[in-house]
């Protein structure tokens, strides 16, 4: 959504204000219709990680992701994904990349998986569950869900490869590895918080303001980021996350 030029200056304006102070990351997630060597040019440039959003084989991905004209994406979104993954075999991009994919109960999970892995050539994916809204929140079957992901963990099990990376598992399984009892306090100290920035400046806590009350006055032309860290919903948030 966000022009070439645009994405450069806005790049070049965080790096050559905060160079000296904090180490920047940035990431995109995109459905990689609309890149070309222009944009892996600019990934290039500013040391952009990216990420692409397919949900399986052709088949699956457009029943949900489709243009404005009602046509599939997958043809486009696999092209574009194809010139990531050749930049970075290249060394034009931090790593390879890595697939979005929200599941689709009626889907295989195991040919989902396999599919990225084996036609896509992706290692690194991460599985969503369907975003609810009150029109459909606890009128789904879980079970679907849950069989999918069984089936991607008994292939991604079976391959025993520790090049490819399923998010979920590896959080599940360091968590099972290394959070005994007696290390919590330990784990529990250490607590991420994330914010999103709106386009009018505002900060908020979360991206999924349908599920709050507007709270936070905050804004980034008024305000600096320590403002929101001491914040009272910043600090009950964190104070929340410590009782979990």
């Amino acid at each position: 959504m966000l022009g070439k030029c645009d994405f450069d200056f806005f790049l070049s304006q965080i790096e050559s204000t905060f160079e000296d102070e904090i180490d920047i990351r940035v990431g995109i997630q995109t459905n990689a219709m609309l890149i070309n060597d222009e944009w892996i040019d600019l990934f290039e440039k500013h040391k952009v990680s990216v990420g692409v959003s397919l949900d399986g084989p052709k088949e699956t991905n457009d029943k949900e992701r489709r243009d404005h004209r009602g046509h599939g994406t997958y043809t486009r979104t696999v092209s574009g994904l194809i010139k990531l993954q050749d930049a970075a075999r290249r060394g034009r991009l931090l790593g390879y990349p890595g697939i979005i994919s929200v599941i689709d109960p009626t889907s295989s999970g195991r040919e989902t998986y396999r599919h990225f892995v084996d036609e896509l050539g992706v290692h690194s994916m991460s599985f969503h569950l369907p975003m609810d809204t009150y029109e459909s929140f606890g009128r789904r079957d879980p079970m679907p869900y849950a069989t999918f992901i069984c089936d991607v963990f008994d292939e991604w099990a079976r391959d025993n490869n520790p090049e490819i990376y399923v998010r979920m598992f590896d959080q599940f399984l360091k968590f099972l590895r290394n959070a005994p009892r007696a290390d919590e306090a330990k784990c529990n100290s250490v607590l991420l918080q994330h914010l999103t920035v709106e386009s009018d400046g505002a900060i908020t806590i979360d991206e999924l303001k349908p599920t709050l009350r507007d709270e936070s006055s905050l804004n980034v032309s008024g305000c600096k980021l320590l403002q929101f860290v001491n914040s009272d919903i910043a600090i009950n948030i964190r104070r929340l996350k410590s009782k979990l």
